[in-house]
């Protein structure tokens, strides 16, 4: 009995940091990130305003400005602190526009399954995870390392407005009797 309990460890569960959780985060896919409730109470929802305002006030900026800071970072030159998150504009582009690429930008690159339920989140985890990618999006954007949404984006937009119908996804070629998809490796078709 005595040998048993010798051999016996005590492990204890620490949980990580927010800023631990966050630099985790910080290179994987966001799809398995728990989002917190959103604010229940009046004190919740002054405490979660707060928040929201120490950490994601913004900043417009221009791509060429914020290119420039992020050069002058990296040779190690003195930089001002920057107040607030900064949001690119490209020339045209508005804030809702910007917001909707960002939006985009975290579903289908970070994979976070809810970024309006992150946003409606009173956890500062949350909170700063937003904060973070908004430094991450805006870093790409400045270098111009961010995918287009489509190729044909704007001609969908002008042929939608001039009345046209648009498909975006067209039926797949079939064989004549309709019944799979046509494919490279069936043999008596013609290519």
């Amino acid at each position: 009995m005595t040998a048993t309990l010798e051999r016996q460890r005590d492990y204890v569960f620490t949980p990580p940091s927010v800023e631990e959780r966050l630099r985790q985060a910080a290179g994987q896919t966001l799809a398995t990130w728990v989002i917190g409730h959103g604010p229940k109470t009046p004190e919740e929802v002054v405490s979660c305003q707060a928040l929201r305002e120490k950490y994601l006030e913004p900043h417009l900026t221009t791509q060429s400005q914020y290119k420039a800071r992020l050069d002058m970072q990296a040779r190690g030159a003195p930089v001002p602190p920057m107040k607030g998150i900064p949001i690119l504009l490209l020339a045209g582009e508005t804030a809702s526009e910007e917001d909707d690429a960002f939006v985009h930008w975290v579903h289908y690159v970070r994979r976070l399954s809810n970024i309006f339920a992150l946003r409606a989140s009173d956890h500062a985890a949350d909170v700063r995870l937003e904060r973070k990618l908004r430094y991450d999006y805006a870093k790409l954007k400045a270098r111009g390392q961010l995918r287009k949404r489509t190729r044909y984006a704007s001609a969908t937009k002008v042929a939608a407005s001039a009345g046209q119908s648009v498909t975006n996804n067209p039926p797949n070629r079939t064989t004549s009797g309709g019944e799979r998809p046509w494919s490279r490796d069936d043999h008596g078709h013609d290519a």
